[in-house]
């Protein structure tokens, strides 16, 4: 029997792996956007703790989306940080629920922060409500790993798809049927 018909079934195998890898990315990498049937934003204060060795504080925020599908809200003026010097850190996709602790923001002792989502504003000072001691802080990162690990998946799976069609189609690849026995 010759190897031809298996390697295309493993060929189609893998196309349609790489299909779906390539659907999940895209279902991961561009969440829904704001819409008449999206729920309300609304920015929420959590807490502010004083910065170790420095002039200065952090806020502790998070948000709340009443909707029950994600909503996107770019960074601009529906979605603004001040002082701006930190406008861009916040988060511009708002999964539905509330989530508290999602990012933090540091500002200098004397100075506020705040944080607006269409219309609806959240700021922080250093005399606004302290942080617990036990208050752990989000880690670095604005939460793109999962999408970065699978559009690397998706790109090396590409690859090896393309290298392993190119093997199965080169000529002169001998078949189990081509030996020569003698």
């Amino acid at each position: 029997m010759s190897r031809e018909p298996r390697t295309r079934r493993h060929v189609g195998l893998a196309r349609a792996a790489l299909v779906a890898v390539i659907g999940l990315v895209g279902l991961v990498a561009a969440p829904g956007t704001a819409s008449a049937q999206s729920g309300v934003v609304t920015p929420l204060f959590e807490c502010v703790t004083k910065l170790h060795g420095a002039d200065g504080w952090t806020a502790l925020l998070g948000y709340s989306n009443s909707g029950n599908a994600p909503v996107t809200v770019p960074v601009g003026p529906d979605n603004v940080l001040r002082p701006s010097a930190r406008n861009g850190e916040q988060p511009t996709v708002f999964q539905p629920g509330t989530h508290r602790g999602e990012f933090t923001v540091a500002f200098k002792t004397g100075n506020s922060v705040s944080w607006t989502v269409g219309g609806r504003s959240v700021s922080a000072t250093m005399n606004t409500k302290r942080c617990p001691a036990s208050t752990e802080l989000p880690a670095e990162g604005n939460g793109t790993g999962p999408a970065i690990v699978l559009v690397g998946a998706g790109v090396l799976g590409a690859v090896a798809l393309h290298r392993a069609r190119r093997r199965a189609l080169a000529p002169g690849v001998r078949t189990e049927g081509d030996r020569d026995d003698a």
